[in-house]
């Protein structure tokens, strides 16, 4: 019994993904479970995960004539081709498709193989940021289309849920939260290692795509003129800003940019960090309803958060106590909150997070995604 997920990416940052088979592995019946992504340079074609998991990637390649945007789409179906002629033959017993890209190719599996369906989408994709005109339109036809024909859905929280049974009906999706593994929070200097900080400065620390609707560049307004300069911005991760931000660091001490690190490193960076950033703009219904997995990451490393006011992220920082809500989308006011920021309250904060921490773990989700394999019939180990 073969269980395959779908994801037309690398997979060498996708942690959630990692997480989700190694959960699936632990409390199934499948004798191999295989992460399908695509080819990247300098990466094998296959690759042993463990003994129950493997990596297997496919190449996207079309011509290098094609106008950009007709050769992602073209990529993708390549891509899509090359996958279903392998596993078309294949004991394939589950599909799990990770995006709306995959749906299409989950179906026609479904259909060729007689497996099961998950379709696990990591956010709301047919509204989200950026996605407008024709693409927005063929997303919204190829989701209705097939979004029934999943056996179960997986989403990671709970407004995109009930904007999925509001939109569509049936059964309410099931919510896993994309939460890191539990761990007691324990401080590093990693971070003031790497960049060069002295011990005393407070370290504001935006981990994650440093892309567009995610407050990146309201940052780097709000830290350039900050009048502070024991109060350090820093940036970890990879994306399109990246030139920008570098440029701002170029000519601010305060703030710095540190390349993206695998992600079974990046509890050690998040734990030197003081205060975490997690402000989305809200753009569209995708980043309105998020529960990204940066927030979870900074709870876990005991650290509090500044986030936007958004309901679903604004709801659960004010609920625990664990950080301050930005209440106006402007630079000027996100400089006011770091500006009244201290110690006092700084530590105040770390200690309703370390209170609360227990909550948002991986470990909890586990059952979760049980019940879900419960429900289509591939449960094998008893529970806990």
């Amino acid at each position: 019994m073969l269980n395959i997920h779908l994801y037309p990416s690398p997979l060498t940052h996708e942690s959630r993904i990692l997480k989700e088979s190694q959960a699936i592995a632990s409390f199934s019946d499948f004798s191999c479970i295989v992460l399908v992504g695509a080819a990247g340079r300098g990466l094998t074609d296959a690759e042993m995960l463990d003994e129950g998991r493997t990596t297997m990637r496919f190449s996207r390649d079309v011509p290098a004539w094609l106008p950009a945007t007709i050769g992602k789409v073209l990529g993708v179906a390549a891509w899509s081709w090359r996958v279903f002629r392998c596993f078309s033959t294949k004991p394939v017993s589950c599909i799990n498709c990770h995006s709306l890209s995959t749906l299409p190719l989950g179906v026609a599996l479904k259909f060729r193989t007689g497996a099961k369906l998950v379709y696990d989408p990591h956010e709301l994709e047919t509204e989200s940021n950026g996605l407008g005109g024709f693409r927005r339109t063929i997303a919204k036809v190829v989701e209705r289309a097939f979004y029934s024909l999943a056996d179960e859905v997986i989403v990671v929280g709970d407004g995109i849920a009930d904007w999925y049974q509001r939109t569509y009906g049936g059964r309410r999706p099931t919510v896993v939260l994309n939460c890191p593994l539990s761990r007691k929070p324990e401080r590093t200097s990693v971070l003031r290692r790497a960049l060069g900080l002295p011990p005393d400065a407070t370290i504001y620390l935006y981990q994650g795509i440093l892309g567009k609707g995610r407050g990146v560049e309201m940052m780097l307004e709000a830290f350039a003129d900050l009048g502070d300069p024991g109060k350090v911005l820093v940036f970890l991760g990879m994306g399109p800003l990246e030139g920008r931000i570098s440029e701002v660091a170029a000519r601010t001490p305060c703030v710095h940019l540190h390349p993206a690190v695998r992600p079974h490193e990046l509890a050690e960076y998040t734990a030197s960090a003081d205060v975490g950033l997690c402000l989305i703009e809200d753009t569209c219904l995708s980043y309105r309803y998020c529960m990204p997995n940066k927030l979870f990451e900074y709870f876990a490393a005991g650290i509090p958060t500044v986030v936007s006011n958004l309901p679903e992220i604004a709801g659960v920082v004010s609920r625990i106590g664990s950080g301050w809500v930005v209440v106006e989308w402007s630079a000027g006011a996100l400089r006011s909150v770091v500006e009244s920021i201290d110690a006092a309250q700084i530590l105040a904060r770390r200690v309703a997070v370390e209170n609360a921490g227990a909550e948002f773990t991986w470990e909890n989700q586990v059952p979760v995604l049980r019940q879900v394999y419960a429900r289509l019939g591939f449960l094998t180990a008893p529970s806990p």
